[in-house]
This record gives structure tokens, C-alpha cells and sequence, in this order.
């Protein structure tokens, strides 16, 4: 079995890509998250204000 040697070169990684990457998994995620509100957007807003109104009362 190879071992690993401390001396191997490392891949280069530029650091815009570093940056770009995670970028754009959370620029899907905000869309994701937007088509989902679209999709129940109109039959979750009554029950989110109820929630709401019903969790600042209770305390």
C-alpha cells in the first residue's frame, strides 16, 4: 500500500475559485429558498403572522 509523504506537492488551488465555489452554492440555496416561498408562499403567511402573534403572546 502507498503511504503518504509530506514531501508530495499539494494541488494549487487559485483563490477565486475558493471563493466562487461556496458563492454559488449559497446563491442556489437563496433560490431554492425563494421557490419554495413562491410555491407556499400564499398559504404560509397567514399561519407564520398566526405563529407569530401566538409566540409573542405566550411569553
Amino acid at each position: 500500500m502507498p503511504v503518504a509523504n509530506a514531501n508530495t506537492a499539494r494541488p494549487i488551488v487559485p483563490k477565486s475559485l475558493v471563493v466562487l465555489i461556496p458563492s454559488i452554492l449559497i446563491l442556489l440555496l437563496f433560490v431554492f429558498i425563494s421557490i419554495i416561498m413562491l410555491v407556499i408562499g400564499k398559504k404560509t403567511g397567514t399561519f407564520i403572522q398566526t405563529a407569530t402573534i401566538l409566540s409573542v403572546s405566550v411569553r
